[in-house]
């Protein structure tokens, strides 16, 4: 009977995630964006591969990112563009680094670790919102985790091989995205901090980061005439105009320990009091990662000395020292916009952090804390989950509309890259072209957007609307709407307002 009900216990921790994992995609499943957002950059990029039948020469960085664009362009070319493929790959990632979590925590800090810091990752919202988008954010730390995993399992065993695959699978998160470039060093680093006589076989992970750096620069030699192409265009993308930056900012600059770049951005949660502090109160304050690290905060205060050996409180103390100086890298060497999906990296290790102090609380005399915190985290994490902006209803609603005007529709270009998948749109003319009616999504309600000035006569009638509300900063809740919108007697747009 006790071993039946042992064998039954083993499946909890891994259903739970499971019911996590259905419980996010049920609650909100943002995928493709559009508009501003980078996954419109990898679209494109995705469509030039399916439409050549081969990669395509990489003219931003945005489509450098090949472990982004190429298993979404061979999925969309064999099944055809829709959400749904699109999502495949992202999903199959997410998955995949969920695993690796549970493989990471297990192994280190023994079952159900593993399970709970995987729970804790998927419940962030920055990285819950991100579970079917094509985004370099989530897919950068399945890499970085498959290579943490790879390396633990090559000192596991002193293998060459398994030390090797890990300096390959971090090779190719900076492939990614060049920020895990900064992991470089660490995990140099790292293997400098193993016993002498498991050290040399780990010292194939650094021939194995070498890899696929040289053979993706040995590609670009030989089809754009220089190896260091992709280096050049990652360089070269902060003199792109970002919103996120003050008008009139000197973008010409380099961001490398650039402290102007640092003061510059714009604080995700409105926290602008000192500049060197701001990137970490606002990452902590913001909802999307923030909820991760308090809790995280709030459990070891509560359990470290209770519940943690030595030995364990010296593993966290390394995987979270490490998490924070790559963020630390980012932020003030790299100067990258510290906007919380930056912070994967630290997200994941406050998730094991989560995962080893819950499972010794849980065992111990600390359930009442672990209970009372969860019931807190979870239902708001879940909230901010639900309420975050999406624009799949603005797809269904422009497609209807399509149908049932068919002829009569023009586009207003700036809302095109919100409609990317909607079949038909590409035949519809841009705004200016005569049509009696216009797509065009309003900043904030329809409403305003016929009407602009109470003064004026309206610029048309309102036909429908469709809501595509949520969260315009991290803490501040907007509704902004896509508008059929019929015009006026007697007004015409410009072609290009």
């Amino acid at each position: 009977m006790e071993a039946g009900a042992a064998n039954n216990n083993k499946w909890i921790a891994p259903l739970a995630l499971i019911l996590a994992i259905a419980w996010i995609i049920w609650l909100n499943p943002v995928g493709f964006v559009g508009g501003g957002a980078d996954d419109l950059e990898y679209m494109k990029a995705v469509r030039c591969w399916v439409a050549a039948g081969e990669p395509c020469l990489a003219h931003n960085h945005w489509a450098t990112r090949w472990p982004i664009i190429a298993p979404i362009a061979l999925v969309t070319g064999v099944l055809g563009e829709s959400r749904t493929t699109i999502a495949l790959a992202p999903l199959a990632y997410a998955c995949a680094s969920l695993a690796l979590m549970v493989m990471i925590g297990n192994r280190l800090f023994g079952r159900p670790a593993g399970y709970i810091a995987a729970i804790a990752l998927i419940l962030t919202p920055a990285y819950a919102i991100q579970t079917l988008e094509p985004a370099a954010d989530g897919i950068e730390l399945a890499w970085l985790l498959a290579s943490f995993a790879a390396a633990l399992l090559a000192y596991d065993k002193s293998s060459r091989n398994w030390a090797l695959g890990s300096g390959i699978a971090l090779g190719i998160a900076a492939q990614t995205r060049d920020t895990s470039l900064a992991m470089f060093p660490i995990a140099i680093a790292a293997i400098f901090m193993v016993p002498r006589d498991r050290r040399r076989p780990m010292l194939w992970l650094v021939p194995g980061m070498i890899l696929p750096m040289a053979l993706e620069a040995l590609t670009y030699w030989v089809v754009a005439g220089d190896p260091l192409w992709r280096f050049r265009l990652s360089l070269g993308h902060t003199h792109i105009i970002s919103a996120e930056l003050p008008e009139g900012f000197d973008t010409s600059q380099s961001p490398l320990f650039n402290p102007h770049y640092i003061a510059a951005w714009k604080r995700e949660a409105g926290i602008n009091w000192f500049w060197p502090l701001d990137p970490w109160l606002n990452l902590l304050a913001g909802f999307r990662v923030g909820l991760n690290l308090v809790a995280a905060i709030l459990l070891g205060l509560l359990f470290t000395r209770r519940f943690l050996d030595p030995r364990s409180r010296r593993l966290l103390v390394l995987i979270v020292g490490a998490a924070l100086l790559y963020s630390w890298v980012l932020i003030y060497a790299l100067a990258i916009d510290p906007k919380s999906r930056m912070f994967f990296v630290l997200a994941a290790a406050s998730s094991l952090a989560i995962g080893v102090l819950v499972a010794r609380a849980w065992r111990g005399d600390g359930r009442q804390g672990v209970v009372a915190i969860g019931a807190v985290i979870i239902p708001f994490a879940s909230l901010i989950v639900a309420i975050q902006a999406q624009t799949r209803s603005s797809e269904h609603a422009a497609a209807a509309w399509i149908r049932q005007y068919p002829g009569q529709i023009e586009v207003d270009p700036s809302s095109r890259n919100y409609l990317l998948l909607v079949k038909g749109l590409d035949g519809l003319p841009d705004r200016g072209s005569g049509k009696p009616l216009l797509i065009a999504k309003a900043p904030y309600t329809c409403d305003e957007f016929a009407r602009p000035d109470p003064q004026q006569p309206a610029k048309g009638i309102l036909v429908a609307k469709q809501q595509m509300g949520g969260i315009k900063s991290v803490n501040r809740l907007t509704i902004s709407e896509m508008c059929l919108l019929r015009y006026a007697p007697g007004y015409r747009p410009a072609a290009n307002p």
